[in-house]
Formats: structure tokens, sequence, C-alpha cells
């Protein structure tokens, strides 16, 4: 019956919405775009707004370490357990992970232990006005009221990746997949105290005072951070020794 009515036209939703897609791709990366569609003889103004993906800045560089923490979380399953959640503290500088956190959930509270946990060790004096950024990306629990105003109290200035910027935090996620293949995955975990003390030992042990990085010289985290402190380590913006 509708084939045979005139004024109704049944253009295939495929054909539409390839026109559609083909005229935004003319657009620039950020716009507002009014177009009119045409369905079944009916006309209808439309409006798409697109966001802007675009990195407005260079990724910042550690000159030293506690001056740029990054901060991620990752899953894994357990058969018994379920879901488990693995939230890291890298500093960037030395790539050592300076606090972490494994539990079934994955909220706020977790990320402030992981944090609280790097705090007390490498800042047992405190950290206000040690210059401590933290960097994440845009997720609900670094943008959590209660995270952001526990950083603030701490005096750690947080930052935020831009929008579907993998590199944005690219070591502290490379970090991650590191745990995973090297670790997780080459385990069956029967209970929560047997994953505690296999991933926890290899990062205290294993990771931050033996595993070599060719970016460190091949030194390992700790080994790099010693160096640092002794007055050997070459600044790359004064190309000169720099001691703590």
């Amino acid at each position: 019956m509708l084939a045979t009515t005139p004024h109704i036209s049944l253009r295939p939703p495929l054909a539409l919405w390839t026109r559609v897609l083909a005229r935004l791709r003319v657009k620039p990366c950020f716009c507002t775009t009014s177009f009119n569609t045409r369905f079944n003889g009916l006309m209808a103004t439309q409006t798409v707004h697109k966001a802007r993906r675009i990195s407005r800045g260079s990724k910042p560089r550690a000159q030293r370490p506690g001056q740029y923490w990054g901060i991620d979380m990752t899953k894994f399953m357990v058969p018994s357990l379920g879901w488990l959640y693995l939230v890291i503290v890298l500093d960037w500088y030395t790539k050592k992970i300076v606090g972490w956190n494994i539990s079934l959930r994955c909220k706020t509270a977790e990320w402030l232990k992981a944090v609280d946990d790097a705090v007390q060790k490498e800042f047992p004096e405190g950290v206000r006005g040690k210059g401590l950024k933290l960097v994440s990306d845009n997720g609900s629990q670094p943008t959590s009221v209660s995270f952001m105003r526990d950083m603030k109290t701490l005096g750690i200035e947080q930052v935020f990746t831009s929008y579907d910027n993998p590199k944005g935090n690219a070591d502290t996620e490379r970090m991650m997949r590191t745990i995973k293949e090297e670790v997780i995955w080459l385990h069956e975990f029967q209970g929560f105290e047997e994953i505690i003390s296999t991933v926890g030992h290899p990062i205290e042990i294993d990771y931050n005072k033996l595993y070599p990085h060719s970016e460190l010289g091949y030194l390992s985290p700790e080994e790099f951070e010693a160096k640092y402190h002794a007055g050997a380590v070459k600044t790359e913006t004064t190309g000169q020794t720099e001691a703590a």
C-alpha cells in the first residue's frame, strides 16, 4: 500500500546515513552543523555537535623524581571471585611503582588508597609544597568530588589527559601491560590473599628493585633513583648532573 502512495518515498536508511556522514566529513573538527534530512517525504532540521578531539599541548616530561605521577586502573578476571581491579601510581621519572591497590571494587576509595600508599612511602614527612602533579584520564574516579577534594587537601595538582588521547597517560598504561603479561596472565589464582602476595612481590621486589629499563640506561627504577640522588644523572634541560 505504501509503495503505491505517490507522496511517500521509501528511501533506504543506509542511503540516508551515507549522505549524512558524507556531509559531516567536510566540516571542521569542532562545529555545529544544521542540515535538512528527508525521510518518507518529511523534512526536519537536525543539529549535530562534534567535539574537538585534538591534544592542545605536548605531554609533560618529568625532570626529577616526585614531579609527575601517573595513576590508572585495570581489571582482570578470577573465576572464583569475579572481576578484580588493580590501581597503580607510577613515578614518570624513575618508572617506579610508588603505590598500588587491588580490590573487588573500582570506586574512588580504592584510587585514594593507592595514592595514600604512594604518599606514605615517598613523602613520609608530607607532600604539600613539593610540586607533585598527578596525571590521569577523565574517568569517574579521578574526577569525582571526593578525589579532587582530597588531592587539593594534600596539595597535589591534578592533570587530566585530553579526550580520545591514548598517549596522554601512556607511561602508566604501558606499566599495566607489563604487569598483566609478566604476572597476572601467567597465574590461575584461587583466592584473594594469593593475588595480593603474587602481585605484590613482583611490584615491590622484582620490578622496582630488579627490573631493568632501556630508558633508564638498563637500571632498575630504584637503582636509577639512587643514581639521581647521588648527583649522577644529567637533566635534559641543562645537560648537567643534578642532585635532589
